[in-house]
């Protein structure tokens, strides 16, 4: 099941059917903002959780109003889940939670396929 990794490869290549330019243009902008703050996340730190936070919830608006084609809502509601677990645990980045995110936003595929599953 590559729900996330086929997402962000539909945001980082263009290939959305039924979403606008300038939609399109801005999930990749919050996409870039989201891979930023995963790139300075730190296992055992809160440091980028809730910016991360934020963003997620503004692509989940703009998927909400636009009728966005799967796998792109169910990579935003994946995501919600893991931020979610962090939430309702230690309220801080683990190393899965940041390779989770990192993989999420790249779309980089089996690493995300694997733990979709979990």
């Amino acid at each position: 099941m590559r729900i996330c990794a086929a997402a962000w490869k539909c945001i980082r290549s263009s290939l959305l059917p039924n979403v606008n330019t300038e939609t399109y243009l801005e999930l990749r902008n919050i996409s870039d903002k989201i891979a930023t703050e995963v790139v300075f996340a730190k296992p055992g730190e809160d440091v980028g959780l809730l910016p991360i936070n934020c963003m997620l919830a503004q692509i989940e608006e703009i998927l909400a109003k636009q009728a966005a084609p799967e796998p792109l809502p169910q990579a935003a509601q994946q995501a919600r889940r893991w931020l979610d677990e962090i939430f309702e645990s230690t309220g801080t980045f683990s190393a899965l939670n940041i390779e989770r995110l990192g993989e999420w936003v790249t779309g980089r595929g089996p690493g995300v396929d694997r733990r979709v599953r979990q």
